[in-house]
């Protein structure tokens, strides 16, 4: 029927093999332009030039889709759904003219989905379906134990905090101030005279970023994160 659209298939991941990674590659877009991207399967050893994404999770189910294939595959497009915070940093980070190499955990490592299971299925449609889910658990450990390598091999990490808020640059400002400072008494003196500015940095560190057990690691293998919109 004219204007009707075509259901896309769910994408189904390749295998990994023990050392290697998935590279996303984005492809250019502007403001609400549906999300592109295709996937390479490349050696962590040896891989290209890329940046990596740190961001929220949070507690929102994945409801927002983006069309995604296998790089130099000539299969046709397929969609994946993900969180809204991942689908807005995803739009900012992506260029307008050129093609972006990103990690990305949420796309990059095979997640077990969780309460999909169907009671009606067949005993051999779960016992398949128990294979799978034992390959992604197999896949997802040797990935989180790479995990300091891929973060610290990126050229870049993105941290990305969410959409602006009012006070967000203030918070930001006061950072880039301090990591300047050359003593104590300094901050303090900082501190006496920018009280609203120290508000917007409490409410900042309160984002849900900064509660995830992997920022440490993050922060420790990196020399100077580039932080993008803010909650």
């Amino acid at each position: 029927m004219p204007g009707s659209r075509v259901a896309l298939e769910e994408y189904k991941y390749q295998t990994l093999g023990e050392n290697q990674i998935r590279i996303l590659h984005l492809q250019p877009g502007e403001g609400d332009d549906t999300v592109f991207v295709e996937i390479s399967i490349e050696e962590l050893a040896t891989v290209l030039d890329y940046e990596a994404l740190s961001w929220e999770w949070g507690c929102n189910a994945e409801i927002e889709g983006i069309r995604i294939k296998d790089k130099n595959s000539s299969e046709t497009q397929m969609m994946m759904k993900i969180k809204p915070n991942l689908l807005a940093a995803l739009r900012h980070l992506r260029h307008g003219h050129k093609i972006r190499r990103l990690w990305v955990d949420a796309i990059c490592i095979n997640q077990i989905e969780q309460g999909n299971e169907k009671d009606d299925n067949t005993e051999e449609e779960k016992s398949s379906e128990t294979d799978k889910n034992r390959e992604k658990n197999r896949e997802k450990s040797n990935q989180i134990s790479v995990m300091t390598k891929i973060y610290g091999n990126a050229s870049n990490v993105c941290v990305w905090l969410g959409d602006e808020s009012e006070d967000s640059t203030k918070a930001i400002e006061l950072i880039e101030r301090i990591v300047q400072l050359e003593d104590v008494d300094s901050l303090v003196q900082l501190e006496n005279d920018n009280s609203m500015d120290w508000e917007a940095l409490i409410k900042l560190l309160k984002r849900g970023w900064f509660s995830r057990r992997w920022v440490v690691q993050v922060l420790m293998s990196l020399w100077y994160p580039q932080v993008w919109h803010y909650i």
